[in-house]
């Protein structure tokens, strides 16, 4: 088990390619160097799967709005596989979307 953040596996799940890069990158300059990326909520879910039965409990990002479902359902997916995980919900609106 990991025993600082920077040990911990984070896990992005955000749709936007600039987003993710972004987020990395910050998290990067903090120390942290193991990341573990998806753009949909049900391959996201898949991943934090397998990292639990790898007996890792990530840190997680995650976009409230994903293409393929909300924050919501993919929270209440993960909480019944691990109740004490850790979440960071986090969202933005491109220009366009503004519209």
């Amino acid at each position: 088990m990991a025993n600082s953040v920077r040990d911990r596996d984070f896990l992005i799940i955000e749709d936007s390619p600039a987003v993710s890069l972004l987020l990395k990158e910050f998290l990067t300059k903090l120390g942290i160097t193991k990341f573990h990326f998806s753009n949909y909520g049900k391959s996201g879910i898949e991943i934090f799967k397998e990292l639990v039965e790898l007996d890792s409990i990530p840190v997680i990002l995650l976009d409230y709005n994903l293409p393929d479902m909300n924050a919501f359902s993919v929270m209440t997916q993960m909480v019944n596989i691990r109740p004490d995980i850790k979440v960071i919900l986090e969202t933005a609106l491109d220009q366009d979307d503004k519209k």
